[in-house]
């Protein structure tokens, strides 16, 4: 049987919509975009028009996820979009001002890796031992803020040990120079300065941490320089890039990584842990579904530009 065209007008994004979302849309939400000093990457901010001395600024990376926050008929506050978001594992960030920090800031240290002999293979007692390395890594509210912001496989396991998106609207801490990064502004709406930002983030040693990654020696000679990385969940390079990451958690990738905890519980052969090459090629699923969800962007890019910027 043919499959029957969807009617434009069933899309919000179209003016003959009844509910066309330009119309329908909560007028105290405001949308800016944001340009980064010293990048060619853009994002957008959400602003509240009532919120005048906002805590923290609410950034967000997809068109996408800005209609989506857009759409939420009970949304009336920041604080409502950052527990959507955190919801779905999609990826944004709150910031606060550099001028609104105060006490010094420590320099970030460094969490180690561990590196095992050429030939190691993990067992169940090794993951079990991962999962409480990675459990008490997030028992640092920055880090647990951090690790939930940052979306997608990050924000998954974390989930495993953050029981509320409450972490985020407790924070941001003050001792940003060990867990933030800074962030600049392009000037905006007449002004000559720059703005200073700060959020907190993960390092990359601590996104290999949760990922659950090992340093595999090449050879007997034990040098640092000839290593390759196991892990029990892909690294973050190889998640993006695969057909699981769509920007937001979903059905697949929630099916993938339930099926992925079982076969390392249940102590399964086939529940080994992977180098990058093998993990690229275990999740790289529909490559017509990157495809897609590239364009609803799009069409989403094209809806803002035109409509709310």
């Amino acid at each position: 049987m043919p499959a029957c065209p969807i009617s434009r007008r069933w899309w919000d994004m179209n003016p003959e919509a009844s509910h066309y979302l330009s119309r329908c849309r909560k007028p105290e939400f405001v949308v800016r975009l944001v340009r980064w000093c010293n990048t060619s990457k853009t994002s957008y901010e959400i602003l509240h028009i009532h919120d005048t001395n906002p805590p923290y600024k609410l950034i967000i990376y997809r068109a996408t996820d800005i209609l989506h926050c857009l759409r939420l008929p009970n949304a009336t506050r920041l604080d409502d979009l950052v527990e959507e978001l955190c919801q779905y594992g999609t990826r944004f960030n709150v910031y606060v001002d550099e001028k609104n920090l105060v006490g010094p800031q420590h320099a970030r240290f460094q969490d180690a890796i561990p590196y095992r002999p050429l030939g190691f293979k993990p067992e169940i007692s090794d993951y079990a031992y991962y999962v409480r390395k990675r459990g008490t890594l997030l028992e640092d509210p920055a880090i647990a803020r951090a690790a939930l912001m940052h979306g997608g496989l990050i924000w998954r396991i974390a989930m495993e040990h953050v029981s509320s998106s409450d972490v985020i609207l407790s924070g941001p801490g003050q001792d940003m120079g060990r867990y933030g990064m800074r962030h600049t502004l392009e000037p905006q709406g007449g002004s000559r300065d720059r703005c200073h930002l700060w959020t907190e983030s993960l390092s990359e040693d601590q996104i290999d941490i949760i990922c659950g990654v090992y340093r595999i020696y090449r050879s007997t000679s034990a040098s640092n320089s000839f290593t390759q990385d196991l892990s029990w969940f892909p690294r973050q390079r190889s998640f993006t890039s695969s057909g699981l990451d769509l920007g937001h958690w979903n059905a697949d990738a929630e099916d993938w990584y339930q099926r992925r905890v079982q076969l390392y519980v249940m102590g399964d052969p086939k529940g080994r842990c992977l180098n990058q090459s093998q993990w690229k090629g275990n999740i790289r699923l529909w490559r017509t579904t990157i495809r897609t969800f590239k364009g609803i962007e799009a069409v989403s890019q094209g809806f803002l530009n035109r409509q709310l910027l």
